[in-house]
């Protein structure tokens, strides 16, 4: 579970939109020039030419909800800060989607590590019982049961 929260990110991306095209409310990454950059570090103390977060208004003046960092450099996304910088000042935009193929590869890794585990701790248990599986040479009919789960001729290519 915590491996899909710390790589869940990597299922999405960004992909280029033109310039004014993109409605509020869209996860976005604005490229900014420099006086658009030195705008933003006004407001947040860090001068960078590429921002992300929630495009809020675009006009003459584009205001975006920028997730903010916490004490120890992690990002809050519950926590936000509106900047505000000109339309001039944005030199390209582009629109967070998300991409199916790392999010198929994601989720398939994930199935197969925890199928994987779940078979894995079944035979372990299994392997511990004795039960009512007659020992090896002890008769029954059929082939001896190792662990109540696999026949002896089978124990041979493990």
């Amino acid at each position: 579970m915590i491996a899909a929260v710390v790589l869940l990110p990597g299922c999405y991306r960004y992909v280029p939109a033109r310039v004014g095209t993109v409605p509020p409310g869209t996860e976005v990454r604005l490229r900014l020039s420099n006086e658009g950059a030195e705008r933003v570090a006004e407001v947040t103390g860090v001068q960078q030419t590429q921002v992300s977060g929630e495009l809020v208004q675009w006009s003459e003046e584009v205001m975006i909800s920028l997730p903010l960092r916490t004490s120890d450099a992690a990002l809050d996304r519950s926590v936000r800060q509106r900047v505000i910088v000109r339309a001039g000042e944005v030199v390209g935009i582009d629109v967070r989607e998300i991409d199916r193929t790392r999010t198929a590869v994601l989720a398939g890794g994930l199935v197969s590590v925890v199928g994987g585990a779940l078979v894995w701790t079944a035979v372990r248990l299994l392997e511990g019982t004795s039960g009512t599986t007659p020992r090896p040479g002890e008769g029954g009919e059929g082939p001896t049961v190792v662990g109540g789960l696999v026949p002896v001729w089978l124990r041979a290519f493990h």
